[in-house]
């Protein structure tokens, strides 16, 4: 998740954006389906499922463009029937959302003010707001190491709205759970920090560069980059390619979005190896690697559809038309069950500012998907 409002262009744009019997073996050999999407939340950004509440939470971005847009908040779902349970306000339109499910805390980032707002699933209310300083840092991706209570958060940096400006720096920020404080900055770990994916067991932590193309691997215990390489992507005449990341720490393996190209690279997570490059779709945007299912799911903004890949074979089992932009994925363990967020197509952005929103039928919505 990421958003830009002003002066978009291809970079930017990129920004503003992963038989019965033998599938009874092969869990990846099904043929993944639609069950059911539903019109949930307007301008829907990020998901995450929560098995202690049994509920699903979308980061809502709201319609129109006043300053409290409507619908904005975080729509609390059922993960069955996609009915909305209730909406929890937010001091800050939310964005990016990352959850501990044993504090019960939720993590919700804002790109445009700078500050992550920590909210309490148990009282459904924010606690306590982030930010470094009175810094409008462009927060992006939210990850949080359950085990140790720590948050990490990506700020992208590499590009500046004011064309006089110099860019700042991106940033990996290291949230304390426990206190809610900004306890470490891991400054310039790439040129445009957008993906991030951690390997707790390892201590590894994946940041991708939007800029250049490369994937930087941060120790968590020392907080410093240990490593880079390339991530697979192409280096266009109009800039970024490399976007977003998962991990599979039992294989060895990262999985890389590519929006300019529209694929998805496979490559050895200790060497950096191009193992694979997948063509999945245009606007390849987030990627979730699913073990029990021997699956990975990405999103294809611009192609408006979901790619499930088998993921030892690397065979693309199915193209699937969630939405209109199928934006974020969530994975329901106890379910087995994929859930896909789609924002609806919108109004130019020089549209008049009392311009009615795009009423689009496949967009506001979110998608399950049966492996």
């Amino acid at each position: 998740m990421t958003i830009l409002r002003l002066n978009l262009t291809p970079l930017t744009r990129a920004l503003c954006a992963v038989g019965i019997g033998l599938a009874m073996n092969s869990p990846a050999l099904a043929t993944p389906t639609i069950q059911q999407t539903a019109r949930v939340a307007k301008e829907p950004y990020e998901i995450v499922v929560n098995p202690v509440t049994d509920r699903l939470y979308v980061a809502a971005y709201g319609a129109g463009r006043g300053e409290q847009p409507q619908g904005q908040g975080i729509v609390v779902i059922h993960p069955e029937t996609l009915e909305v349970d209730h909406t929890i306000a937010v001091p800050e339109a939310a964005f990016g959302l990352g959850i501990n499910t044993a504090t019960q805390r939720l993590y919700s980032s804002n790109a445009l003010s700078g500050k992550i707002t920590v909210f309490d699933l148990k009282t459904g209310s924010a606690i306590a707001t982030i930010q470094d300083g009175d810094k409008k840092a462009h927060l992006r991706q939210v990850v949080v190491d359950e085990a140790s209570n720590t948050i990490y958060v990506t700020t992208v940096g590499g590009f500046t709205r004011d064309p006089s400006a110099t860019p700042p720096d991106s940033q990996v920020w290291v949230i304390d759970g426990a206190t809610n404080t900004l306890a470490h900055i891991i400054n310039a770990p790439v040129t445009m920090a957008t993906g991030l994916a951690l390997d707790a067991g390892a201590g590894r932590l994946y940041v991708t560069d939007m800029l250049d193309q490369q994937v930087a691997v941060i120790d968590t215990k020392s907080r410093e980059v240990v490593q880079r390489f390339a991530s697979g992507g192409e280096k266009t005449k109009d800039g970024g390619d490399s976007t977003n990341v998962d991990v599979d720490p039992s294989g060895g393996r990262l999985f890389v979005t590519h929006q300019m190209s529209g694929t998805l690279t496979v490559l050895e997570s200790a060497s950096g190896k191009l193992l694979k490059t997948i063509p999945t779709g245009k606007g390849a945007l987030a990627v979730r690697y699913i073990a029990p299912a021997q699956q990975i799911y990405v999103t294809n903004r611009n192609a408006q559809t979901t790619t499930v890949i088998d993921s030892e074979s690397y065979e693309v089992l199915a193209q699937l038309e969630t939405g209109s932009f199928p934006q974020s994925l969530a994975y329901d363990a106890k379910r087995g069950l994929v859930y896909v967020t789609n924002k609806p197509k919108s109004l130019p952005r020089n549209a008049p500012a009392d311009a009615h929103p795009i009423d689009d039928p496949r967009g506001d919505s979110v998608s399950i998907i049966k492996p």
